[in-house]
């Protein structure tokens, strides 16, 4: 994308700088809008979810949207240090959100494409379940 044919504002480069210094961390839109203010950036809610609706739809950005109800969480795509496909995993006990990049899971979004005629969105793609700590709780 070619950021010199569109006009930026100064929040959307106040919020442009702060994902270039996070690439790999998720984030919700109110915790962008408190990290912003902590900067002193007065950047309201409003403005902040605008922004990141349009740079999901620029690609930019990818939302997850975790199972239990805590809201949106974003992730920048920029600048990543992990591959274009890799694919999210989401535990439905404590919400926490992790990267998988697996070669198992890359076969079957071929074979889904080949013998299905279904092309999946890896970077939208979530698997949900329980992470190591909360599968060794006691139910």
């Amino acid at each position: 994308m070619d950021l010199k044919k569109q006009y930026i504002t100064r929040q959307r480069r106040a919020l442009l700088a702060f994902l270039s210094q996070r690439p790999e961390q998720l984030f919700s839109a109110e915790e962008l809008m408190l990290a912003l203010g902590q900067q002193g950036e007065n950047v309201g809610l409003a403005t902040v979810y605008r922004n990141l609706d349009k740079m999901v739809s620029q690609d930019m950005l990818a939302r997850i949207i975790p199972s239990d109800g805590s809201g949106a969480k974003y992730e920048y795509l920029e600048t990543r240090a992990l591959p274009d496909s890799h694919y999210h995993m989401v535990c439905e006990e404590c919400g926490r959100i992790l990267h998988i990049n697996c070669s198992r899971l890359a076969q079957l979004a071929d074979h889904i494409e080949s013998d299905h005629d279904f092309v999946l969105d890896s970077r939208r793609t979530i698997l949900y379940g329980r992470c190591r700590q909360c599968a060794k709780k006691p139910q």
